[in-house]
Protein backbone atom coordinates (compact mmCIF):
# COMPACT_ATOMS: atom_id res chain seq x y z
CA UNK A 1 0.00 0.00 0.00
CA UNK A 2 0.99 3.66 -0.35
CA UNK A 3 3.60 5.74 -1.95
CA UNK A 4 6.57 5.14 -0.19
CA UNK A 5 8.74 2.39 1.28
CA UNK A 6 8.25 4.56 4.53
CA UNK A 7 4.58 3.22 5.89
CA UNK A 8 2.15 4.19 2.89
CA UNK A 9 -1.03 5.63 3.57
CA UNK A 10 -1.48 5.40 7.59
CA UNK A 11 1.65 7.31 7.62
CA UNK A 12 1.42 10.38 5.22
CA UNK A 13 0.91 13.59 6.81
CA UNK A 14 -1.97 14.51 4.75
CA UNK A 15 -4.03 11.52 5.39
CA UNK A 16 -3.19 12.74 9.08
CA UNK A 17 -5.08 16.00 8.42
CA UNK A 18 -8.30 13.93 8.63
CA UNK A 19 -10.58 13.20 11.31
CA UNK A 20 -13.74 10.92 12.37
CA UNK A 21 -15.51 14.04 13.53
CA UNK A 22 -14.72 15.95 10.10
CA UNK A 23 -15.92 13.25 7.93
CA UNK A 24 -19.28 12.69 9.49
CA UNK A 25 -20.09 16.24 9.57
CA UNK A 26 -19.44 16.78 5.56
CA UNK A 27 -21.57 13.16 5.44
CA UNK A 28 -24.19 14.76 7.17
CA UNK A 29 -24.35 17.34 4.84
CA UNK A 30 -24.61 15.32 1.93
CA UNK A 31 -28.56 15.58 0.76
CA UNK A 32 -29.77 18.82 2.02
CA UNK A 33 -30.22 21.11 -0.22
CA UNK A 34 -27.41 24.06 2.01
CA UNK A 35 -25.25 21.20 2.69
CA UNK A 36 -24.87 20.57 -1.01
CA UNK A 37 -24.37 23.96 -1.75
CA UNK A 38 -21.22 24.11 0.97
CA UNK A 39 -19.88 20.87 -0.39
CA UNK A 40 -20.06 22.04 -4.29
CA UNK A 41 -17.18 24.53 -3.47
CA UNK A 42 -15.21 21.77 -2.15
CA UNK A 43 -15.42 19.55 -5.62
CA UNK A 44 -11.94 19.12 -7.55
CA UNK A 45 -11.87 20.12 -10.69
CA UNK A 46 -12.12 18.02 -13.57
CA UNK A 47 -8.51 18.12 -15.19
CA UNK A 48 -8.52 17.05 -18.63
CA UNK A 49 -5.54 15.99 -20.29
CA UNK A 50 -3.17 19.01 -22.35
CA UNK A 51 -4.16 18.40 -25.70
CA UNK A 52 -8.19 17.15 -24.79
CA UNK A 53 -7.95 14.00 -26.53
CA UNK A 54 -5.73 11.57 -24.18
CA UNK A 55 -6.10 10.33 -20.71
CA UNK A 56 -7.19 13.13 -18.25
CA UNK A 57 -4.01 14.27 -15.83
CA UNK A 58 -6.19 12.28 -12.71
CA UNK A 59 -5.74 9.04 -14.20
CA UNK A 60 -2.03 9.53 -15.43
CA UNK A 61 -1.09 10.33 -11.46
CA UNK A 62 -2.40 6.90 -10.85
CA UNK A 63 0.07 5.18 -13.40
CA UNK A 64 3.10 5.43 -10.67
CA UNK A 65 1.29 4.62 -7.69
CA UNK A 66 -0.37 1.19 -9.64
CA UNK A 67 3.85 0.85 -10.82
CA UNK A 68 4.72 1.23 -6.84
CA UNK A 69 1.94 -1.37 -5.62
CA UNK A 70 3.05 -3.71 -8.36
CA UNK A 71 6.13 -3.51 -7.67
CA UNK A 72 5.78 -3.79 -3.41
CA UNK A 73 3.41 -6.45 -4.09
CA UNK A 74 5.38 -8.92 -6.40
CA UNK A 75 8.88 -6.99 -6.18
CA UNK A 76 9.34 -7.08 -9.65
CA UNK A 77 8.72 -4.82 -11.91
CA UNK A 78 5.68 -4.57 -14.02
CA UNK A 79 5.63 -5.46 -17.81
CA UNK A 80 3.56 -2.32 -18.19
CA UNK A 81 6.46 -0.38 -16.35
CA UNK A 82 9.11 -2.20 -18.50
CA UNK A 83 7.64 -1.40 -22.19
CA UNK A 84 6.74 2.60 -21.01
CA UNK A 85 10.87 2.68 -19.81
CA UNK A 86 11.96 0.97 -22.56
CA UNK A 87 9.72 2.43 -25.55
CA UNK A 88 10.64 6.31 -24.50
Amino acid sequence: EGCSLDGGCASCPYMKMNSYDALMKMCDKIGSAAGEAMLAAQEPRKYESADGAGPSIASQGCVPILHMRHFQKNKTFSDALVEDITTR
